[in-house]
């Protein structure tokens, strides 16, 4: 039995699969991929091992992969369908530099599908695909040398425009760090840069050369610079826009490679559909954070009362997002209680959050506002417009 296969004999809809090919369509500088065949999980579920055809496949297409990558390393990723929940969360492993750790990383995400009953769930998949790992997958710590300094981000199309955000290191920063926006429209068949917001950017996400993720700081004379130049802002502009003519509104995900951009995931852009009495919402409460398993003591000690009031509002916590601690994520979705939540991120990263909001708790853009434990938060919706202030830091510049 064959279980290592291309994106053409997957035949299932599946949208992060369908994503590359969608790229491919429309002429998108990205990456071959490699996919486990749903068999694959089918005995690993049974025999609590990958099979032994798979490993030797593994091994026998690693070197090739490892040598031609410009990063010499590998990225596994998943590829989970469960019916009822938009884009499960789950784990993803890069700068895997060779077939050992390839090996384990498949392991652990089959295990934490198992673990998530992901695949309980009537025409779920539990698919799991990997490819060359883009950009600097392992940044040296102290750095000076820029052309070394990775930068990614995420791209949408709303109302006509294709709005894109852009951060140096991994491109999840754009969900907790300052990030560029800027704002492209099309005109006779071609898109043009209508905006550009560029702040100060002195924080990146990247992972260290000692394999963990961590914060680190912008070399000095970067930090002012525009992340993309115009050329990629356009081509990104063209990417997003072909494909959503094509397929409708689409959210892309791109990262550095040798100071070009690739293209390493495209899916439906989703936004909360606009209600025809939208409700309104005026309340302030006080900050819970939430980082890790244990944290959730604190949610068992607060009254059911204060949870659904408001009165105690729940913050994911950055380091959920730069360490992709998607079971924390999961535990906070299956919270007992609606809660009201206040989430990282911008509008191009929201689909994160819908894991949340498919479980009926209110989830809250925050940007990156910075909410401490203690905070005094208050979520104002009116007409559909959305304001999340911190009091606590207000009242202190006063």
């Amino acid at each position: 039995m064959k279980y290592l296969i291309s994106p053409s004999e997957y035949t299932l809809p599946n949208p992060r699969i369908d994503g590359f090919r969608k790229l491919k369509e429309v002429g998108a500088s990205t990456v071959d991929i490699f996919i486990l065949s749903l068999d694959s999980f089918s005995f690993f579920l049974e025999n609590k091992k990958l099979p032994a055809e798979l490993e030797e496949e593994i091994r026998a297409t690693m070197p090739s992969i490892i040598e031609n990558a410009s990063t010499h390393s590998v990225a596994v990723r998943r590829a989970y369908v469960v019916p009822g929940t938009d884009n499960p969360p789950g784990p993803r492993f890069v700068g895997l530099t060779d077939a050992n750790s390839v090996i384990d990383a498949i392991k652990q995400t089959y295990d934490f599908a198992i673990t998530q009953k992901y695949n309980e769930v009537a025409n779920s998949q539990i698919g799991i695909f990997f490819h060359a790992s883009i950009g600097t997958p392992k940044y040296p710590e102290g750095n000076q040398d820029v052309s070394l300094v990775p930068y990614g981000g995420y791209a949408i199309n709303e109302n006509g425009f294709v709005e894109i955000y852009s951060v140096f290191g991994m491109n999840e920063g754009v969900q907790s760090l300052v990030a560029d926006r800027y704002l492209t429209e099309e005109r006779r068949g071609k898109y043009y840069i209508v905006k550009k917001e560029i702040p100060q950017k002195n924080k990146m996400i990247c992972t260290a050369a000692s394999g963990e993720v961590k914060l680190l700081e912008v070399p000095i004379e970067m930090q002012f610079d525009q992340v993309l130049s115009d050329g990629e802002i356009i081509e990104t502009a063209r990417v997003v826009g072909g494909l959503s003519k094509k397929y409708g509104p689409q959210r892309v995900e791109f990262s550095s490679e040798k100071s070009n951009v690739l293209f390493n995931e495209v899916a439906d852009y989703w936004k909360e559909a606009k209600k025809d009495a939208p409700e309104n919402i005026n309340l302030k409460g006080a900050v819970r954070v939430i980082s890790n398993i244990g944290d959730f003591q604190k949610l068992s000690e607060i009254s059911k009362e204060d949870l659904l009031s408001g009165k105690v509002i729940v913050k994911v916590g950055e380091n959920i997002i730069t360490n992709r601690d998607y079971d924390v994520l999961g535990a906070l979705a299956a919270w007992k209680d609606n809660l009201f939540v206040l989430y990282p991120g911008v509008a191009a990263t929201q689909h994160a959050m819908r894991v949340l909001t498919d479980k009926g708790h209110k989830a809250f853009l925050i940007g990156n506002q910075k909410f401490d434990e203690g905070d005094q938060a208050q979520i104002v919706v009116t007409g559909g417009k959305v304001r999340v202030t911190n009091l606590s830091k207000t009242e202190n510049q006063n």
